[in-house]
């Protein structure tokens, strides 16, 4: 029972390790060279870019909203922060 188990184990890592040498094998081919007909030729490789006129361009934001209020966040020094933390650990 033991014995058998075994082989199949061992068959299978075998099973395994061969199918991963076959890829690797595959993985390290160099690449075919190309050939002269699977090139387009140049001029049809791009179609043309459109005219600057006609790239349509997202609206603008109004100026007086960059920059302003932050959702009505108070800034707060680091020292009044540490303070604040250990007058609220000193009442609980």
């Amino acid at each position: 029972m033991l014995e058998q188990k075994l082989l199949e184990e061992l068959n299978r890592h075998k099973a395994i390790n061969k199918y991963a040498k076959k890829m690797i094998m595959e993985q390290d081919a160099p690449p075919a060279p190309p050939t002269d007909d699977a090139l387009p030729p140049a001029d049809d490789a791009l179609p043309p870019a459109p005219p600057a006129d006609d790239v349509a361009l997202p609206p603008t934001p109004p100026t007086d909203d960059l920059g302003g209020d932050m959702g009505g966040t108070e800034e707060i020094d680091i020292t009044d922060l540490v303070n604040m933390t250990k007058s609220s650990k000193k009442d609980i």
